[in-house]
């Protein structure tokens, strides 16, 4: 229907039948004998073959008005999913919580652009509980997320396996008699909460410590009652946020204590406001994953992005 369509416009152009089978690449005899099947299914002729050149008839000029339109949107529709095509082949939608895009990801997608000069990479802050939805919706190529119950469609890189540390007020007297214990900024920096030369504390002394928490279904939640139950106690919860860095900012604040992912300590800026420590807990450690769909299939760019952040010389520490 459509090349009938584009035949009869060329005819109409062209004014002739024979120019128009030269304009085409096609014989005369099977223009014509198109054209006559079109106006044998109409029921009525398009062109008047009296004239010299040749006209439409009232039914032609209908015909034609609506192949116009028909094929306007055609070639719309062309032209758009063609440069939806284009831009996927530069653009890589990443999503992930508001510390890897502050912290983290910001440096890592300067380094790949200038790799890359063309490329656009868009960093969606989102929630942890939604990361899958954004996945299966399309509104994200790749998101980092530490969960591994996933849905059946979903798959995932490991990128790097993080520590949870108890982040607590400075002010609190609780730390006064874990000196021992006690790690700033610079001694998470430099891994002492991995390399063994600090103990790790022994959790029952927080048991009446203001607790600030991450809202339900987060992992961080999940990771935290199990290590206070384990511990012989519930936490005495104060406050819930979305993101790990509001809680931050509000243990900053002397609000209560917060379990923290390590690369808090290594990222932000250094004060004397907070103190960090080790907790021995099978569930103080988690691996930091890449998710996406199984059945995506992706450009070249969004390869190579992968295979850049799954580098093993990648810091996400």
């Amino acid at each position: 229907m459509i090349r009938e369509m584009e035949y009869i416009l060329a005819i109409y152009k062209e004014k002739s039948f024979s120019q128009a089978a030269k304009t085409l690449h096609v014989s005369q005899p099977a223009l014509s004998g198109m054209v006559k099947k079109v106006e044998n299914n109409l029921g009525a002729p398009i062109f008047d073959r009296s004239t010299t050149p040749i006209t439409l008839t009232h039914a032609g000029e209908y015909y034609v008005g609506c192949a116009e339109k028909i094929l306007r949107i055609k070639y719309e529709m062309e032209d758009y999913f063609k440069n939806l095509r284009t831009q996927s082949m530069t653009v890589v939608n990443i999503g992930a919580a508001s510390f890897f895009c502050v912290y983290i990801l910001p440096e890592f997608i300067k380094e790949f652009r200038q790799r890359c000069p063309g490329c656009q990479i868009n960093i969606l802050e989102l929630n942890a509980t939604d990361t899958s939805e954004h996945l299966l919706k399309d509104t994200a190529d790749f998101v980092i997320d530490v969960r591994k119950e996933l849905p059946d469609d979903i798959a995932s890189f490991t990128l790097y396996q993080e520590h949870i540390l108890l982040a607590v007020p400075s002010q609190f007297s609780v730390n006064a008699k874990l000196g021992n214990y006690r790690m700033g900024f610079e001694d998470v920096r430099r891994g002492a909460h991995i390399d063994g030369s600090m103990r790790a504390v022994d959790m029952r002394l927080f048991r009446d410590e203001p607790f600030i928490l991450l809202r339900k279904g987060h992992d961080m939640t999940r990771r935290a009652l199990e290590i206070c139950g384990e511990a012989g106690f519930t936490p005495n919860v104060v406050a819930e946020f979305d993101q790990m860095l509001s809680s931050f900012r509000m243990v900053l604040n002397g609000g209560g204590v917060a379990f923290v992912r390590d690369g808090v300590a290594r990222h932000v800026a250094p004060t004397d406001g907070v103190v960090f420590y080790k907790i021995d807990d099978r569930f103080a450690s988690r691996d930091l994953l890449l998710n996406y769909r199984k059945d995506r299939e992706f450009s070249p760019l969004a390869m190579d992005f992968v295979k850049f952040l799954t580098s093993p010389d990648r810091c996400w520490a």
